[in-house]
């Protein structure tokens, strides 16, 4: 099976939106400001900067779901790591319209928020879990309704 990876379209968007919108705020700084410009000014503008930069660019727009021998490996939108489930940690897969979770044994289940995926991104996870749980013998649970 071949690993899925999906890019968040809107999410890169507003990051770029954003960075526009703070080269602006930046240019209308020095615009607006004094012909000197203070010092500690310039250094409180400089760590908001980096903030911003740091949030925005830290967050990944770039998810993935694939399989490695008996494990499945997720890194989800916003996710810091990836994460690692052994095929013997999985109680069930469900399947919902706006979700997927996977239930581990002992663990917290791993929730996976398909709302922002467009409906044929949705039907390659859908297979490739589907595909996935006949090949592993998982419990599967489709709740569509949901």
């Amino acid at each position: 099976m071949e690993n899925l990876v999906f890019k968040y379209k809107i999410q890169t968007f507003v990051k770029i939106a954003m960075l526009v919108l703070l080269l602006l705020l930046i240019i209308l700084f020095f615009v607006l400001s004094e012909d000197s410009v203070n010092l500690s000014d310039l250094l409180k503008l400089i760590i908001i900067v980096l903030l911003w930069v740091i949030l925005f660019f830290i967050r990944s727009d770039k998810s993935h779901i694939g399989s490695s021998e008996n494990c499945l490996k997720i890194k989800w939108v916003n996710w810091v790591r990836e994460i690692v489930i052994q095929d013997s940690e999985i109680e069930k897969i469900i399947l919902a319209r706006l979700f997927v979770s996977i239930n581990r044994k002992g663990k917290k289940s791993v929730k996976l928020s398909l709302e922002s995926l467009e409906k044929n991104e949705k039907t390659k996870i859908y297979e490739f879990l589907l595909e996935y749980s006949k090949k592993r013998n998982l419990v599967l649970e489709r709740q569509l309704n949901l």
